[in-house]
């Protein structure tokens, strides 16, 4: 009875054990993904601890250059020279109080000393003292100006630049819209404070500006060599009382430039102003120069004044796109003034990506092992079951039909020639010889042709030579070491090439008798020509067939670790294609991936063979340059004359669509290969180059001499 049962619940055992195996991959998955929740909730927590972190750090930094700049003006505003000084301002910014009594020479470099101090350690650009009654639109200049170090830095800057006094492209000097600010400045104290109170300054908060254009010129030395951004910064002003009659005269300003507090901001310790400089900031800190931008925002919330590190896309105007942003941490700096300063840092969409992206592609890892082994373990269960009836079914046919064993016997043979027959691949049995005893393909084998026999000849008789080497080759391998597998020989056939691939292990036999081998020779075509493709869409562009960044950043690599054994130089070129966005929108994305396609064949025509051309993506190419001269000079004149070959052919029309387009590029251009760098450096240094001969009007090259 309970055998009869066991028959009738067979048909049902697989799905039971298909619905076990379903269930336990289920709960196993539920596991890895909770415990993927709680690792991601921890990461989350760890970056946004990080950048309240960053944000406390920076902002105690911020508020100490503040904090120092404010207590050194208001010292100046104590000290008894300057309060006993007489009310008036200066009508030519040649008159010297000094000499002119106003103020003693002692007092006069009392604050000086102060200035100095403030400049050095802040970067303050200049300090005024300005009494009341100041008429700058009658040509008055402040009592005195505090600014040698900034005069002296600007000297130095045209020095470097050869600007000569006088000159073209000599400083800009404008200091209309500070003078103006100083007047409602001195208006607002006379009616706030016209008297000194009693505990002295401790109750009058400073007055800060607005955003507005300072006449410091230390970071724009020049048409040519500066930045209009760069000139635009704030004052800060505390009052001046009278010594002895108490009441107010005057006002001791500090002048902060935006671009100084910026560069706090992204770590420098300040803005360069000319290739020297910036040559001598990355020599010396280099993390800090190349580093990337920053989140950080600083804000006055009661005026334009918004401060962010401008290289971040991102932060456009300071004032970031919620859509992109993660985790916002705000901090309200603690200073005396009556404005409300507060400080931001923004952690990014993509950067906690990025911090999540190791733990999750390790969960997707760890499923997909996990269904794997399951689905091994299953199929390797249900074929032992399916073997193990198959056995039964056979014990009980022999039981019960001993006198037909014959006729099974021969059953059997047919269904193992029917197995060997549905095999694809081709079979030998081989002697240590390569004599051949037996073989056994599909009929449509191309590697055997029709009618030829096998049994009987060696593989060096019956096989193309090629094979026949890779047959003998493995049966030594298997005779020394037990077996012999992955060895893969390409073929010309009448089909056309086909790769096949041996394994080779000896068969059991007595002793004494002859050694014999079993291979196994697979057709591999198929496999090879994936592995092929799959080569080709891991390191070339789909659209131009050119190496992607992928392969180019291996070849860089290549490149760079080369250097040290080889001293020739090398050079890189990265292309920008001008206006190539005005085609997409024009003429559709169609049009712009002919145009993209015609600049690689463009590209590829103009370096020499052993060069590397590869699209970045979009209008974005580089051109790795190898064998240049040893010397630095000649190397640079062979990689500016690709540059100009390049600009040249890139510039002549295009034709697609039944449409003619004229288009241009920019090419940065650098050296590599002669120091211990990073292979990003020299994409940097080109890309940077790049962006300077946008700058300078496209269609044109510039070299960065790093």
């Amino acid at each position: 009875m309970s055998m009869l049962n066991a028959i009738k619940l067979r048909p049902f055992l697989p799905r039971a054990m298909a619905t076990g195996f379903l269930l336990l991959w289920a709960l196993i998955t539920m596991m890895v993904w909770i415990n993927w929740r709680v690792e991601s909730t921890l990461i989350e927590e760890k970056v946004r601890n990080d950048a309240d972190a960053a944000l406390q750090s920076k902002a105690m930094e911020i508020e100490g250059a503040l904090k120092r700049t404010y207590h050194t003006i208001r010292t100046i505003s104590l000290l008894p020279g300057v309060r006993v000084s007489p009310q008036i301002n200066r009508t030519s910014a040649d008159q010297d109080v000094v000499a002119l009594g106003r103020m003693s020479s002692t007092d006069f470099e009392t604050v000086q000393q102060l200035y100095n101090h403030i400049a050095a350690s802040v970067s303050v650009s200049e300090v005024y003292i300005v009494h009341d009654g100041f008429r700058p639109e009658l040509g008055q200049v402040p009592f005195a100006m505090f600014d040698q170090v900034i005069v002296d830095r600007i000297n130095r800057a045209a020095a470097l630049n050869n600007v000569k006094n006088g000159s073209a492209d000599s400083p800009e000097q404008d200091e209309s819209e500070e003078y103006l600010d100083y007047v409602r400045q001195l208006a607002y104290f006379r009616t706030s404070n016209p008297v000194m109170p009693v505990d002295g300054l401790e109750g009058i908060l400073p007055v800060n500006s607005g955003l507005l254009r300072t006449c410091d010129n230390s970071q724009y030395t020049s048409v040519r060599h500066g930045d209009v951004r760069n000139t635009f910064g704030f004052s800060m002003s505390v009052p001046i009382f009278d010594l002895f009659s108490r009441r107010f005269k005057g006002l001791v300003t500090a002048v902060l430039r935006s671009n100084v507090l910026e560069a706090i901001l992204i770590g420098l310790p300040e803005v360069p102003l000319t290739d020297a400089e910036r040559a001598a900031m990355l020599a010396n800190k280099p993390s800090s120069a190349q580093a990337h931008p920053t989140n950080f925002v600083l804000q006055d919330t009661r005026s334009s004044i918004r401060i962010h590190d401008r290289r971040n896309l991102t932060l456009a105007n300071g004032n970031p796109d919620a859509g992109l942003i993660a985790h916002q941490s705000t901090v309200t700096l603690e200073l005396a003034g009556e404005h409300s300063w507060v400080m931001s840092n923004y952690v990014s969409v993509a950067t906690l990506d990025r911090a999540l992206a190791p733990g999750r592609e390790a969960a997707i890892g760890q499923v997909a092992v996990l269904s794997v082994i399951l689905g091994l373990f299953w199929w390797s269960l249900r074929t032992m079951l399916r073997r193990q009836h198959r056995a039964t079914q056979k014990i009980r046919v022999l039981a019960d039909e001993l006198d037909t064993s014959a006729q099974n016997l021969a059953r059997a043979r047919t269904e193992f020639q029917a197995t060997l027959d549905a095999i694809p691949d081709l079979l030998f049995e081989l002697g240590l010889t390569g004599k051949i005893y037996d073989c056994n393909s599909r009929s449509a084998d191309p590697l055997i042709p029709s009618g030829m026999p096998f049994v009987g000849k060696t593989v060096s008789e019956a096989m193309p030579p090629a094979l026949a080497t890779v047959f003998l080759a493995a049966l030594m391998e298997a005779n020394a070491h037990g077996s012999s597998t992955g060895r893969q020989c390409e073929l010309i056939l009448a089909q056309g090439n086909r790769w096949f691939e041996l394994s080779l292990s000896p068969k059991t036999k007595s002793q004494g008798d002859e050694a014999r081998f079993v291979a196994l020779v697979r057709d591999i075509t198929e496999r090879r020509a994936a592995e092929d493709q799959i080569q080709s869409l891991a390191f070339y562009d789909a659209l131009t067939r050119l190496p992607n960044r992928r392969l180019l950043m291996d070849r860089l690599k290549h490149a760079l670790a080369s250097g040290s054994r080889r001293v020739n130089k090398r050079g890189l070129l990265f292309v920008d294609l001008d206006n190539f966005k005005s085609v997409n929108e024009a003429l559709g994305h169609d049009a712009g991936d002919l145009l993209l396609q015609q600049v690689a064949k463009r590209l590829t025509a103009c370096i020499r063979e052993g060069d590397t051309v590869a699209h970045l993506g979009g209008d974005e190419f580089v051109v790795m340059l190898e064998e240049l001269s040893e010397d630095v000079a000649g190397a640079a004149m062979q990689t500016e004359s690709v540059g100009e070959k390049i600009l040249s052919s890139l510039s002549k029309p295009y034709q697609f669509s039944g449409y003619t387009h004229n288009g241009s590029a920019s090419i940065g251009a650098t050296l590599f290969g002669d120091s211990q760098e990073s292979f990003e450096e020299p994409l940097k240094r080109a890309d940077y180059a790049m962006c300077q001969a946008k700058a300078a009007g496209r269609n044109t090259l510039r070299f960065f001499y790093g």
